[in-house]
């Protein structure tokens, strides 16, 4: 028996130009995965057994009958560069920067998926089966492309990508959160009440009693964020309340939440809003009208 069997259609032989990949894969024994990245999204769904991947400094297990997202340009792997004996399907897509749109959709809906799909990131979660069989679905209008092929392709891809949103979304309402440990907690909620000061994380993990060191891999474990990524991702939510005040510009907003300088903080919110701070603003103005 092989050690997999790999059906893939990928560079010329993918039917959209924003999907350069589609793949059906049966590992049969345990098959090598080195560190890698893709310049889309990667979305994995385990139809039987289970992957251990990583990416970055965190781990990941996947279950069948669970998706895994893997954001663009994200270095990744299997776990000891392993892959262990499952059936998944995966898609890799394109999604374009702010200012054009998904071929097939329209703007606005382009950029509803481009800030949803950034604000989930590198995630696990229960998947639909109407995933695995939108995947099956894209598989065979590529294994055998018919009459229309790139239309019945664009149409599954545009499900399976509202579909993943959806999931991702609906699971994590749906999971009941572990209560953080007391000095984790009193930590967010610290950080949460001072936004816009300076934080020096090795003076704020001495002031729970703990090493920088231990602090922050005690943080990442519990809350899923390193403390610096978490203080960054609420300064951006809470830009986002303030900018619901017509009146607040971009660069009172940046210094209020303690950046030092408008530059920066339209770095760090595009980062994490998938648009500009102003485009963000006129989106809002917008949804006023």
């Amino acid at each position: 028996m092989k050690a997999q069997v790999y059906e893939t259609y990928w560079g010329a032989t993918a039917l959209l130009e924003e999907m350069p990949a589609v793949s059906w894969v049966h590992i049969n024994r345990a098959h090598s995965l080195g560190p890698h990245r893709h310049s889309g999204y990667e979305i994995v769904y385990v139809v039987r057994g289970t992957m251990d991947n990583w990416i970055g400094d965190r781990r990941y297990r996947v279950d069948a009958g669970q998706v895994f997202i893997t954001p663009p340009d994200s270095l990744h792997g299997g776990v000891d560069s392993v892959l262990n004996p499952n059936e998944h399907c995966l898609i890799h897509c394109l999604i374009p920067p702010e200012g054009k749109a998904l071929p097939g959709l329209d703007q606005a809906t382009t950029d509803a998926l481009r800030s949803d799909l950034q604000a989930i990131g590198a995630t696990v979660f229960r998947g639909s089966p109407r995933v695995k069989d939108l995947i099956a679905i894209l598989m065979e209008e590529h294994r055998t492309p018919g009459p229309y092929a790139r239309v019945v392709a664009r149409s599954a891809l545009h499900e399976l990508l509202a579909r993943v949103v959806r999931d991702a979304n609906g699971d994590r309402r749906l999971r009941a959160p572990r209560p953080l440990p007391p000095k984790v907690r009193d930590a967010v909620a610290w950080i949460d009440a001072h936004l816009s000061d300076d934080i020096s994380f090795e003076a704020l993990a001495k002031r729970f009693g703990h090493s920088a060191t231990h602090f922050r891999r005690l943080f990442l474990k519990e809350v899923g964020q390193t403390p610096s990524d978490f203080l960054m991702r609420r300064r951006v939510e809470r830009a986002k309340e303030r900018f619901s005040d017509a009146r607040a510009t971009v660069t009172a907003v940046a210094l209020e939440l303690g950046f030092s300088s408008s530059q920066y903080f339209a770095t760090v919110f595009k980062k994490y809003a998938a648009m500009t701070p102003k485009a963000y603003r006129r989106s809002l103005a917008k949804s006023a009208r």
